[in-house]
């Protein structure tokens, strides 16, 4: 089975993005008491990344994405390299590569979903 006749990975690539694009409040509140940390977070990408390329390669998604798929991952790459052991919840506050993150996530949603992401909070429930 190939990916693109398996929703799961496009799925896991929207729900990864969707962490990602969302505001600092929503993401801060996503975050709650959990000890999520930023290696955590560039992992989930990182996966999500794959499952992506593999759609591309398969003809399932726009290839225009990937460029902001590399840009989000050496942006988190390096926040990584310094900050693999902070909490994502004081990364977030701190480390202004976050805004870029954002923006990147937000464009390649816009070309992924067919329909609204989720919103974080039901992506929580879903952990």
């Amino acid at each position: 089975m190939s990916r693109s006749d398996d929703p799961r990975w496009r799925r896991l690539t929207i729900e990864a993005l969707t962490v990602l694009a969302a505001d600092a409040s929503d993401q801060l509140a996503w975050v709650g008491d959990d000890e999520v940390l930023t290696d955590d977070i560039a992992f989930d990408f990182d996966f999500a990344t794959r499952a992506a390329e593999g759609l591309v390669a398969e003809g399932d998604v726009d290839p225009g994405i990937l460029p902001d798929l590399q840009a989000i991952d050496l942006v988190l790459g390096g926040m990584n390299a310094r900050d693999s052991a902070v909490p994502w919840a004081d990364a977030l506050v701190t480390d202004p590569g976050w805004d870029s993150i954002r923006s990147l996530a937000r464009q390649v949603l816009r070309v992924m979903s067919d329909d609204e992401p989720k919103p974080l909070a039901e992506l929580r429930r879903l952990r």
